[in-house]
């Protein structure tokens, strides 16, 4: 009996934090479809939750309606945020990156200097729209 157990391959759960650093891993990905949480997607967009329902509910944001749960298609959160899936951050997230005030960097997106997406009142940039800042703004 125990040789059986030996020929197993051992399965190690990968952290949920993980999937975070760089990125998103959706819920599944098969069939070259990727398909999110309501929990995941505020997770991305660094929103409440409640926030992705309403924007479901305005038809901002398409999903699939399971029973009574909802899914969100990985291309349908690209048209969203306007482009590929990459890491997203905050107004804040920049600000503490660059060392500088909050404000300022709501000045940068609203001087069309830093490219940003808006989603209801929130600003997010995407990881992309800050390198290019970055390269930009180099001397």
């Amino acid at each position: 009996m125990n040789s059986d157990k030996s020929n197993k391959p051992e399965f190690t759960p990968t952290p949920k934090d993980e999937s975070l650093v760089r990125g998103f891993t959706p819920t599944t990905k098969r069939f070259g479809v990727g398909v999110y949480t309501i929990e995941e997607i505020s997770e991305i967009l660094k929103v409440h939750r409640t926030y992705v329902a309403s924007l479901i509910a305005e038809g901002k944001l398409s999903a699939l309606k399971i029973g009574r749960f909802y899914r969100i298609r990985e291309d349908q959160l690209e048209k969203l945020i306007g482009g590929k899936l990459v890491a997203i951050m905050t107004i804040d997230d920049v600000a503490e990156t660059l060392k500088i005030h909050r404000t300022y960097v709501a000045r940068l997106i609203k001087q069309k200097k830093l490219k940003a997406i808006r989603i209801g009142k929130f600003y997010r940039i995407r990881e992309d729209d800050f390198n290019a800042f970055l390269k930009e703004s180099e001397i």
